[in-house]
């Protein structure tokens, strides 16, 4: 049987009564790990999602039959579309805790962990931890700087009618930005790059 990631993702979501902004910027982030996960990898998001899932019929496909709610509220309906648009079926709760223990004792029973050798430059096996850290550091491969072009298709990329994040800019503003401010923007990237580390003001 071949081997498997497992990621499990622990969630605590912002009340009902929070602001829009703090509810959208979670979920933004939400997506943002959830999509940088391997695609073939077992996800399982979990945690209190603060959510009533109702009994809507749009939903059913996604949450099933059964609910303790008739009607979604907000933070619901932000969980279902989070879901539905990653294909995401939502189990809220199991009626029977050793049926759900059970399936994932069937589901890892044939799994074993593989050994991963690391050799260096020379073909040699490396066995102090010092020496696989200082090869896990320089594994990546060197990104070259961004350039002005680069910018500019990040900025056109950004999606419209989002909130605005910590900076409190909105993604329009930035499109409709002209050449002065593309240039400070990207002065102010090729700064972080540099010295990997965000500016104090």
């Amino acid at each position: 049987m071949p081997s498997y990631d497992l990621i499990i993702i622990n969630c605590h979501a912002p009340t009902e009564e929070k602001e829009e902004e703090v509810k959208n910027a979670f979920y933004e982030d939400l997506e943002r790990v959830y999509d940088t996960l391997p695609r073939h990898s077992v996800k399982l998001v979990i945690g209190d999602m603060n959510a009533k899932l109702g009994q809507e019929e749009e939903y059913k496909p996604t949450i099933g039959r059964e609910s303790l709610h008739c009607i979604s509220n907000d933070n619901g309906t932000r969980f279902v579309n989070f879901a539905t648009s990653r294909d995401i079926i939502i189990k809220k709760d199991y009626k029977n805790p050793r049926e759900f223990f059970k399936k994932c004792k069937t589901v890892r029973q044939d799994f074993k962990a593989q050994t991963y050798i690391i050799k260096d430059d020379n073909d040699d096996i490396l066995t102090e931890p010092s020496k696989i850290e200082l090869i896990y550091q320089i594994a990546g491969p060197e990104l070259a700087e961004p350039d002005p072009e680069e910018i500019n298709l990040i900025i056109k990329g950004l999606k419209n009618f989002k909130a605005p994040g910590e900076d409190e800019i909105n993604p329009e503003l930035l499109k409709m930005a002209g050449k002065d401010l593309k240039t400070e923007l990207y002065l102010l990237m090729k700064d972080v790059w540099k010295n990997e580390c965000m500016p104090k003001d």
